[in-house]
C-alpha cells in the first residue's frame, strides 16, 4: 500500500468560492454573460448579462472548474469564454497537492454520496460545510495525472462511440424514410408499388378490458403499455379465460395506441393484451416485419392525429385510415433485412458505449475510494482507446 496516499477532506483539496448574489436589477445589461446553474448544465440555454462591476473571484474563463450545489450537483469545466458565475455555483481551486481535472473526477465520485446529505424541499441543496467535510482519498500528484490522462482517453472513446451512434441513428431514421416513401435506388419497381391504408395492410385488434379484479391471480401475465415499453415494469397476473384473440405469444406485433405511440415485437413469453394495446395482424400482401417498420414510420404524423387531455391516443379509424406505400413482398423483406441490419450496428454500438460506461464508472470508483495502486491493466485499457 503507498503511503503517499492521505486520507483528507475536499476542503482540504480544494477551495470553493460561491459566486456572485446578483440582484435582477443586474441582469439587465449586456456587457458580461451571468452563468447560472441552467447554462453550466445546458450550453443552449438562454444567458443575462450583466453591465455591473463584478469581482475578480467571481468571475470564470475557460479551463476553470466549477460545482453546482444546488438542485442538481454536478462538477463542469467551463468552455464558453470569460462570463460571472451566479451565486448557487461555486468556482472550485486547487489547493497544494491537488490536481485540478483530479477534483473534477473527485466531486463526480462525491455526488452520490453528498445526494443522500442534501437539504431543503422546493431546491435541494448541499452545504458549504457537508461538502467540504466530505473525506476523499488523495494520491500523490503524478498518480492524479495519471488517473486523469486515463479518464480522459475514456472519455473522449465515450465521445467518440456517441458521435458515431447520433450519426448512425440519422442515417436510420433516413433510410427508414427512404424505404418507406420509395425513395432507396436499390428498391426499384416503384410501378408495382401500392398506396394503401395501414387497415387494408393490417388487421388491429384491440387488448381485453380487465377489471381491476381481474388482475389478482398468479397464472398468465397482463401487458399493459407500461410493460410493453419496459421489460424490468411489474407485471400483473390474471387466472380467468382470456379470448385467444387477445393472447400474444412471442414473435407477435403490438402497437400501443394511447400514451405513447410504439411498435414493438414481443419477445417474452405467452401473455394477455390489455386494451390500449393492438395486436397486430398481417393481411395479404404484408409482411409483418414491414407493418413494424411502417407503424414506426407512421408515429411521428399519428402523434398529431391524437386526441384527449390527460392521455393523449390515437383512435383506431384514424389509425386504420393512415397512408402507406406498399412495395410487393419481396421488396418488403429486402427492406426489413436493411434496417435489421441497422439495428444490428446500432445495437452493437450501443453494448459497446454502455460497456465503456461502465469500465469508466468501476475504474474511477476503483481509483478514487482508496485503492492506492494504478494497476497496469489501466494501463493497457488505456492504450486500447487511445
Amino acid at each position: 500500500m503507498n503511503d503517499q496516499w492521505v486520507e483528507t477532506t475536499l476542503g482540504e483539496a480544494a477551495q470553493f468560492v460561491n459566486g456572485y448574489a446578483f440582484k435582477p436589477a443586474d441582469l439587465a445589461g449586456s456587457s458580461l454573460p451571468v452563468i447560472r446553474i441552467k447554462q453550466l448544465l445546458d450550453a443552449a440555454a438562454e444567458i443575462d448579462y450583466t453591465d455591473i462591476e463584478v469581482p475578480e473571484r467571481n468571475r470564470i474563463d475557460d479551463g476553470d472548474l466549477i460545482f453546482s450545489w444546488s438542485g442538481t450537483l454536478a462538477s463542469k469545466f467551463w468552455d464558453r469564454g470569460p462570463a460571472a458565475l451566479n451565486q448557487h455555483l461555486f468556482k472550485v481551486l486547487p489547493r497544494a497537492g491537488s490536481d485540478l481535472g483530479w477534483l473534477h473526477l473527485a466531486l463526480d465520485h462525491a455526488v452520490s454520496d453528498l445526494m443522500t446529505k442534501t437539504h431543503g424541499t422546493t431546491m435541494k441543496h448541499v452545504t458549504k460545510k457537508v461538502l467540504e467535510s466530505h473525506r476523499v482519498q488523495r494520491p500523490p500528484l503524478p498518480v492524479q495525472r495519471r488517473i486523469v490522462d486515463l479518464m480522459a482517453h475514456l472519455d473522449n472513446h465515450l465521445a467518440n462511440l456517441q458521435v458515431e451512434e447520433e450519426a448512425l441513428t440519422k442515417a436510420r431514421s433516413a433510410a427508414l424514410h427512404d424505404a418507406m416513401t420509395g425513395g432507396l435506388a436499390q428498391f426499384p419497381q416503384r410501378d408495382e408499388w401500392e398506396d394503401l391504408t395501414l387497415g387494408e395492410s393490417a388487421e388491429f385488434i384491440n387488448g381485453f378490458a380487465f377489471k381491476p379484479a381481474h388482475l389478482a391471480g398468479t397464472d398468465l401475465p397482463v401487458i399493459r403499455i407500461k410493460q410493453l415499453l419496459d421489460p424490468s415494469a411489474e407485471v400483473d397476473y390474471t387466472d380467468i379465460e382470456v379470448p385467444q384473440r387477445n393472447l400474444i405469444r412471442d414473435g407477435d406485433l403490438i402497437f400501443s395506441w394511447s400514451g405513447t405511440l410504439a411498435s414493438k415485437f414481443w419477445h417474452r413469453g405467452p401473455a394477455a393484451l390489455n386494451q390500449h394495446l393492438f395486436k397486430v395482424l398481417p393481411r395479404t400482401g404484408s409482411d409483418l416485419g414491414w407493418l413494424h417498420l411502417a407503424l414506426d414510420h407512421s408515429v411521428s404524423e399519428l402523434m398529431m392525429k391524437t386526441h384527449g387531455t390527460t392521455m393523449k391516443h390515437v383512435t383506431k379509424k384514424t389509425l386504420e385510415s393512415h397512408n402507406v406505400r406498399r412495395p410487393p413482398l419481396a421488396v418488403q423483406r429486402r427492406i426489413v433485412d436493411l434496417m435489421a441490419n441497422l439495428d444490428n450496428h446500432l445495437a452493437n454500438l450501443k453494448a459497446e458505449r454502455d460497456a465503456v460506461e461502465q469500465t469508466r464508472l468501476a475504474t474511477v470508483d476503483s481509483l478514487l475510494s482508496g485503492a492506492r495502486v494504478v494497476p497496469h491493466s489501466y494501463d493497457s485499457l488505456l492504450s486500447e482507446v487511445a
